[in-house]
């Protein structure tokens, strides 16, 4: 029960501090006030007012409403409920002097309490509000006195004690609690200065320490922004070679100029590509940049992957081999105070090796080194792309003079299985031709493949018939006008050309694939009328007797062959 209490009267909690105090301020008034309101009643009831009489029930209805905004206020709206409160009790206490004595009455005089209460809750600009509104009021209460509208007798003694025992509570409550807030304020301001003062010390300790670290860490983002910069810089000369080197494919002008682009973007006095040999054994320099490596290339400069050298533990390692600072032993490159051989590898194949000497020693750090691989790995990647390339143009260009050949070769043979050497369209009939013409237009086009045009007598215009660039025939077109044929009917024309050669090759393929097929279909029918018997004898007699109806022979013989002996010398 007592906890219930505790927790019915106990003022509500808010995430500020500012808020929370308000709240605390609140309750505190707002219980007060029902406390007031409800102890009036009892303090006339004890003196022998009836109930009836309307200042009860207007005590009663006050301490009702404040209940309310008790409520309201619990759930966040602390300043809505204290702007209600104070107009309640404004204007129930102008209302209880209207009713009353007017501006005599002790609830006017009451007002004072209101106007005090303003100003701790509210702050001075609300407070000023009500006092001038308190004022009209008075004024307001003295003239309907004057002219008569409030006639009322005063009130006994008693009822003037009483209301002002309740203004002098409610004042010395107000009064209370704003010298309680002020001295609240005073305390929390020295609390708050002493704070300050511990504060400002740690403070001024603090800045000394920030701006120490400030200092270093400037000079620390200096040096990473510096080193940033640098690695940015040289992943954009990786990015610019590997776009530079798209553009060729022949290894003669593609090596040379890798090893070109990273001396130039990267600052390396030497850079090398050495490539592997068909045997695998040992690695050629194929391309360098500086003076010293042309004179190895000229040399033609090798290295034997069977040594322990740095070439041939990166080849045959797959690992990038560093020399810091190292005695080497390059007639061609007496500069080189440190080096770095990366393997050109895709995959697990190795292809060769990126080789790069510095004349300042410690020059590869790891940083440069993780850019190194990348750019070999780019560089490899070219070099392979560059041989797929080559093998795959090489194939196609094979592919293409395989199928040229089988193209000529098929219908090269084909007016000796037709019989026909072409077809003509005259005077409304198709007609086949049986031999060739001879018309020089004609024998233009099969030679050189190109159009022929003849204006002299009736027009003339004859187009080859192509499929992968082989001519497999002609579309000679003659006018039976004098008149000349228009662009639009030669563009026509050859687009007519395309056509028929594109059909009459597919009619090719599908006659080739037919004979094909019943070949296949014969001789499967061969084969299982031969496998129906177990005989050897009727084997080859229903072979015989296929074969002979399948070619339609007059005569097919099978003769068994018998190897010479062996003591005879075969010249």
């Amino acid at each position: 029960m007592r906890n219930w209490l505790r927790k019915l009267f106990a003022a509500p909690e808010f995430p500020t501090e500012e808020a929370t105090r308000l709240a605390q301020q609140l309750n505190s008034i707002y219980f007060a006030a029902i406390g007031l309101f409800l102890g009036l009643d009892a303090l006339l009831a004890a003196v022998g007012y009836p109930p009836t009489t309307l200042s009860y029930w207007i005590f009663l209805g006050l301490a009702l409403i404040i209940a309310s905004l008790v409520v309201v206020m619990r759930h966040g709206y602390l300043r809505q409920t204290a702007i209600i409160f104070i107009s309640i009790s404004f204007l129930g206490m102008v209302f209880a002097a209207w009713t009353q004595t007017g501006v005599r009455d002790a609830t006017f005089i009451s007002l004072t309490a209101v106007i005090l209460l303003t100003s701790v809750i509210l702050g001075p600009r609300t407070m000023l509000v009500f006092t001038v509104l308190s004022s009209l009021a008075g004024f307001g209460l003295a003239y309907a006195e004057q002219v008569g509208i409030i006639a009322r007798p005063p009130d006994p003694p008693i009822n003037a004690a009483i209301y002002m025992t309740a203004v002098f509570i409610a004042n010395a409550a107000f009064a209370y609690l704003a010298t309680s807030n002020l001295t609240a304020s005073i305390k929390r301001a020295k609390a708050s200065e002493s704070n300050l003062l511990i504060s400002n010390d740690e403070l001024t300790a603090l800045h000394a320490s920030l701006e120490k670290q400030v200092e270093e860490r400037t000079t620390e983002l200096a040096i990473a922004n510096e080193r940033s910069k640098r690695r940015a810089e040289k992943f954009e000369a990786v990015a610019e070679i590997a776009r530079v080197t798209t553009v060729r494919q022949d290894p003669t002008q593609l090596l040379p100029e890798i090893t070109n682009l990273i001396s130039e973007h990267f600052g390396y006095y030497h850079v090398g590509i050495f490539l592997l040999d068909e045997g695998g054994k040992s690695a050629s320099l194929r391309a360098a940049n500086s003076p010293g490596g042309k004179k190895m290339l000229a040399k033609k400069y090798n290295i034997d992957l069977s040594n322990q050298g740095l070439p041939s533990l990166a080849i045959s390692l797959g690992v990038a081999q560093i020399a810091r600072t190292a005695d080497f032993n390059y007639p061609d490159l007496p500069n080189t105070h440190s080096e770095a051989i990366l393997p050109l590898k895709v995959g697990t194949r190795i292809s060769g090796a990126l080789d790069i000497q510095s004349e300042a020693s410690e020059a590869f750090t790891k940083e440069d080194i993780e850019i190194l691989n990348i750019l070999a790995d780019q560089v490899a990647i070219i070099l392979e792309d560059s041989r797929l390339f080559s093998e795959t143009t090489q194939a196609l260009s094979e592919a293409r003079t395989v199928y040229g050949q089988y193209l000529r070769q098929a219908w090269g043979q084909l007016p000796q299985e037709t019989h026909l050497t072409g077809f003509q369209y005259t005077g409304g009939e198709s007609t086949p031709i049986n031999s060739p013409f001879d018309l020089p237009e004609i024998q233009s086009t099969l030679r050189t493949g190109e159009e022929a045009i003849n204006s002299k007598e009736a027009p003339t215009f004859t187009v080859p018939l192509k499929l992968r660039d082989q001519v497999i025939g002609v579309l000679d077109v003659r006018s039976n006008t004098s008149s000349q044929l228009s662009e639009s009917q030669l563009t026509l024309i050859r687009a007519i050309a395309e056509r028929v050669a594109l059909a009459l090759e597919n009619a090719r393929l599908f006659e080739e694939t037919t004979r094909r097929a019943d070949r296949e279909r014969t001789v499967s029918e061969i084969t299982t009328h031969i496998r129906s018997t177990t005989d050897p004898q009727l084997m080859l007699q229903t072979a015989l007797d296929e074969l002979k109806q399948a070619l339609g022979a007059k005569d097919i013989q099978i003769r068994p062959y018998s190897p010479p002996p062996a003591d005879q010398n075969v010249k």
